[in-house]
C-alpha cells in the first residue's frame, strides 16, 4: 500500500490525493491518504511532533505492525513529518519513500535511519521558489529548507531532477499536473529509484 501524505496547507485535494487516485486507476495501486490538522510556517515546527504522532497511528491502524509492504509519497512539509516519525518510532519501517520538492533541510541524515527503509528518492525542481524560500524560515522553522531546491546531499538518498514552471511557485503544480503525475506515476509504479534521473 501506498500512503500520500500532503504538504503544509491542507493541499491534499490538489496534489497528494490527485497522485494517490492517478497510481491507483492507472497502475492499480493499493493507496490511501493521510490528512493532518491545517498547519502554516509560523507554527509548522510546533505542531511536527504532534502530526508525525499522528502518521504513527495511522500506519498501525491500517497495517498493525506488518510494515513491509508500505510505501510514502510525501509533499513538501509532509517528508518533515515522515523524516520526524523516523526518529520517534523505533519500529517504523517503510518500503520505498519518495519525497515530492521536500521542505527540509538539504543536510538531513537519512542514512542515520536507513535500517528503517529499503530505499528513499526526492523529487526535485531547480526552479521550486517555495523550498527556496523554506531555507530562510530558520528562525521560526529549522527543520524546514531548500532540499525541494537543490537535493539532499545524504547519498542514500537518490535525487531526480526536473524542472517545470508550473504554478505560483513552481512548487505543487509542477508535480500534480498531468506532466507532473506522468513523471511520477513512471518513477513510483515499479522503477526502482536508482534508475534513470
Amino acid at each position: 500500500m501506498l500512503i500520500g501524505i500532503h504538504g503544509i496547507r491542507d493541499s491534499g485535494g490538489t496534489t497528494t490525493e490527485l497522485l494517490t487516485s492517478y497510481l491507483s486507476s492507472k497502475f492499480g495501486m493499493d493507496t490511501t491518504d493521510f490528512d493532518y490538522p491545517p498547519v502554516r510556517i509560523w507554527n509548522a515546527e510546533k505542531r511536527l511532533n504532534e502530526n508525525a504522532m499522528l502518521l504513527m497511528s495511522f500506519v498501525e491502524a491500517c497495517h498493525g505492525r506488518a510494515f513491509k509492504s508500505i510505501d510514502i509519497a510525501a509533499h513538501s512539509y509532509g517528508a518533515l513529518i515522515v523524516y520526524r516519525a523516523l526518529e520517534l518510532d523505533r519500529t517504523l519501517r517503510i518500503n520505498h519513500l519518495h519525497l515530492i520538492a521536500p521542505a527540509m533541510r538539504r543536510d538531513a541524515d537519512w542514512g542515520r535511519y536507513a535500517h528503517k527503509f529499503n530505499e528513499v528518492c526526492s523529487y526535485v525542481n531547480p526552479w521550486d521558489i517555495a523550498t527556496r524560500a523554506a531555507s530562510v524560515s530558520h528562525l521560526i522553522a529549522p527543520r524546514m529548507g531548500s532540499a525541494g531546491h537543490k537535493g539532499f546531499k545524504d547519498s542514500v538518498v537518490r535525487n531526480h531532477y526536473r524542472k517545470d514552471r508550473s504554478g505560483v511557485w513552481n512548487h505543487s503544480r509542477a508535480w500534480f499536473d498531468r506532466d507532473g503525475l506522468t513523471y511520477l506515476g513512471h518513477h513510483m509504479a515499479g522503477t526502482p529509484c536508482g534508475g534513470g534521473a
